[in-house]
């Protein structure tokens, strides 16, 4: 159980009728595990019970699987690429994946109508409220996105039923921007925001403000500062506070579309939807951190959020190498707690293997409270 495939997802539905505090769930390869915690000491010492329901569409070999979970609704949705065909299979299930008779079965799941046409790569699934005027939409309360990039082109597609049928494929940019995008964010108002590593040369989010229909890329730079694009494809990550501020984060190189020149943990924020960008930085500076990788960015009540990303970091003797390299990796937290300033918990250590662009790594955990956001 917890087959090793890679980028996984997880995510929580805290509406579930199956556990008043809750149920997790991981998604990965075919698999789709889901957990309910026991936090009352049982006699057994069984503190969490995993089963695993996998998604009638995720039943065959696949590519990049992904997972999302709809805060609000509760509803989980997993999602898969069938190899390099231009299209995806998606289940969502608003009963942790469980049939009538509580078992874990395809009947807990609701399978989209037909595969959605997509791009060949790099699928996110997102969802959040509708931005005004809102569609005629059904009984489900929220908008659900499904993204993929093709090559180049990247399209979004949008359902109005829950993820029961899609609409068509619309084109969120074509030439203007290349490498990887991250996965889509809707913010409180319906601001839909898709982040990429290279628009121009900066990184950037392509932002939707009429539910998905039209985009528009917005650089993230300013007078004084601006990310650049990471010539090793690593894809940025956006979050939205509840207060609708924007919150990105990237690898950034320090050379500009340089792969061995290192790169820095860029974060920046926005009050205006992307329009504008303050607080451009590298929080990993003062460590000197250096070759940021797998950058994700979480936000949540107003004024806070979280970055989190793996660094290499040996800095002029971490270069890039081309082979899969094993070892102990060194887990560290970069924090700023209750606006005290930055704090760092090293010595933690977690065995990893297979990371084909570092010798040896850190997790780098930056936040930022809401007097520290002027």
């Amino acid at each position: 159980m917890g087959h090793d495939a890679g980028e996984p997802s997880i995510g929580v539905n805290w509406n579930s009728p199956n556990s008043a505090t809750g149920v997790t769930n991981f998604q990965s390869d075919l698999q789709t595990l889901f957990i309910k915690f026991d936090d009352s000491c049982p006699a057994n010492g069984q503190s969490a019970t995993w089963y695993n329901s996998p998604a009638p569409t995720s039943q065959f070999v696949d590519s990049d699987p992904i997972g999302f979970t709809d805060r609000q609704t509760g509803r989980v949705f997993a999602g898969e690429l069938t190899l390099t065909s231009p299209s995806c299979k998606v289940s969502f299930t608003d009963t942790d994946g469980l049939d009538q008779l509580g078992q874990p079965s395809y009947a807990g799941w609701s399978p989209s109508s037909g595969p959605l046409g997509s791009g060949i790569d790099h699928e996110t699934i997102g969802g959040g409220p509708y931005h005004t005027p809102a569609p005629p939409h059904g009984a489900y309360a929220n908008a659900v996105y499904y993204c993929s990039q093709d090559l180049v082109t990247a399209f979004c597609l949008r359902s109005d039923d829950g993820g029961a049928t899609y609409g068509p494929p619309v084109p969120t940019y074509t030439s203007q921007c290349g490498g990887l995008h991250g996965h889509v964010k809707v913010a409180p108002d319906g601001t839909v925001y898709l982040p990429n590593n290279s628009c121009g040369g900066t990184g950037a989010v392509v932002v939707s403000e009429d539910n998905g229909l039209t985009w528009g890329i917005r650089p993230v730079q300013n007078a004084s500062s601006q990310t650049r694009a990471n010539a090793n494809l690593q894809d940025p990550a956006v979050a939205i506070d509840n207060n609708g501020r924007a919150y990105f984060a990237m690898s950034s190189s320090t050379v500009a579309g340089s792969a061995t020149g290192g790169s820095n943990a860029v974060v920046a924020t926005s009050t205006d939807r992307g329009l504008t960008w303050q607080n451009i930085y590298d929080v990993g500076a003062v460590y000197g951190l250096k070759n940021i990788a797998f950058p994700a960015a979480v936000a949540g009540d107003a004024g806070r959020a979280e970055w989190l990303s793996t660094v290499r970091l040996h800095r002029e003797t971490a270069r890039q190498t081309a082979s899969p390299v094993s070892g102990i990796f060194t887990l560290q937290i970069h924090s700023m707690e209750g606006c005290t300033g930055p704090q760092l918990t090293p010595h933690q250590r977690i065995q990893c293997s297979g990371a084909a662009s570092g010798v040896t790594a850190a997790l780098i955990f930056a936040g930022i409270c809401s007097t520290s956001l002027t």
